[in-house]
């Protein structure tokens, strides 16, 4: 029924308006209305009904998956193989200890694959095992920004995961609560889950309460919430790990996923152009995604030239993409007849030191000499915001 409106009257006394009963009445079927609509009849029609699509359409549009890269489609450190600690793929942090035969890369995925349905690359990861049975471990760990995220809430996590050995393999999979320093004391293994592997595919998902970080002090800006993917364990991990124990062999993973709530949704694809606006908040780099700092490559160099100043003092700002987390680290290459670290070069090709200065979340500094008769400053560079 359409909504019923209440004659008022001629002001200022309106007596010839709706009486009290009459306006009452309107009112009364308007809300049995607007009740009905409430209650709904699972049509999809209803008030409640019509929320739920306009908060799904919100967290598609936000984003669900706290995890950014969760499906690891971009490397702008390089392919890999990583073997040693240090950011890998990016938002994702490799940790090696005591291993034999470790390494993670990107592994490509094939048209038609019927195992990763939904992205060009997924994470390969291999050990053929480990020299220190009680304090070796192998792990790679996502930071979420703030620590405050998901505490005293239910969250659920999944990922695809093929298993190129056989059945038996275990991994494990742990939270973590980083306050920052100066903040309260890291809360680690918290309700570390333990997945036993079929051979080939398997699709893992578990629930998990974040404690709440109430009473906890907050320290400096890296403090966050921290998924950690467990490949093995020595003996003095188990309470981290549900004791997981020694592993070994190859795996391929991706599609990983957080989100709140105690049931696992379909991996959310988010469109690439924002997946990597999400990256380069703490990983930005001139080269093109496939090329690889160190590379000698002038493809989206930044450059600058004035030819008749030669011999002279220069500077200049380059601004950021993305606004970063913190101010980075930069690291610069130049590019010439040659390329190499910490240095710009010169119009003849030939390189020159330079250094960075004024580091800032939009932007940076450079700044250097021409020598003599030279002019011009051309380079790439990648900045490193990433939560240590």
């Amino acid at each position: 029924m359409a909504q019923q409106h209440i004659q008022l009257g001629t002001p200022p006394a309106g007596t010839d308006g709706d009486t009290a009963r009459q306006a009452f009445a309107k009112a009364e079927e308007n809300f049995n209305d607007l009740y009905g609509l409430v209650v709904g009849d699972g049509s999809g029609t209803s008030l409640d009904e019509r929320v739920d699509v306009i908060e799904s359409a919100i967290a598609l549009a936000l984003g669900k998956n706290k995890l950014i890269n969760g499906n690891f489609d971009f490397w702008q450190r390089g392919w890999g193989p990583f073997t040693v600690t240090g950011y890998g793929p990016d938002r994702w942090n490799c940790a090696f200890n005591a291993l034999t035969g470790a390494g993670i890369q990107a592994y490509v995925v094939g048209a038609g694959d019927a195992n990763f349905k939904t992205g060009a690359f997924a994470c390969s990861v291999n050990n053929t095992g480990n020299s220190d049975g009680t304090n070796h471990f192998f792990i790679m760990t996502q930071k979420i920004e703030n620590v405050n995220t998901f505490n005293g809430q239910t969250v659920s996590f999944s990922a695809t995961v093929f298993n190129a050995g056989a059945a038996g393999r275990q991994i494990a999979v742990e939270f973590l609560q980083e306050f920052g320093t100066g903040g309260s004391a890291t809360v680690t293994g918290i309700s570390p889950k333990k997945f036993t592997l079929a051979a080939g595919i398997n699709h893992i998902s578990g629930q998990v309460t974040l404690p709440s970080t109430a009473g906890k002090t907050i320290g400096n800006a890296n403090h966050c919430l921290s998924m950690v993917l467990w490949f093995s364990g020595g003996s003095s991990y188990s309470a981290r790990n549900g004791s997981l124990g020694a592993q070994s062999g190859q795996l391929y993973i991706g599609e990983v996923q957080l989100e709140r709530g105690t049931v696992p949704s379909n991996f959310e694809v988010r469109p690439l152009g924002v997946e990597l606006v999400l990256c380069q908040r703490y990983c930005e780099k001139s080269f093109q995604l496939d090329v690889f700092p160190g590379t000698l490559s002038n493809l989206g160099r930044f450059s600058i030239g004035i030819s008749s100043a030669v011999n002279a003092d220069m500077f200049v700002s380059v601004p950021f993409k993305v606004t970063k987390r913190v101010a980075p680290a930069v690291a610069l290459w130049g590019t010439g007849l040659t390329s190499s670290a910490g240095t710009v070069g010169q119009d003849d090709g030939s390189l020159i030191s330079a250094s960075i200065s004024h580091v800032g979340v939009h932007q940076f500094q450079v700044n250097w000499k021409n020598t003599a008769s030279r002019w011009g400053g051309f380079f790439h560079f990648i900045s490193d915001a990433e939560i240590p």
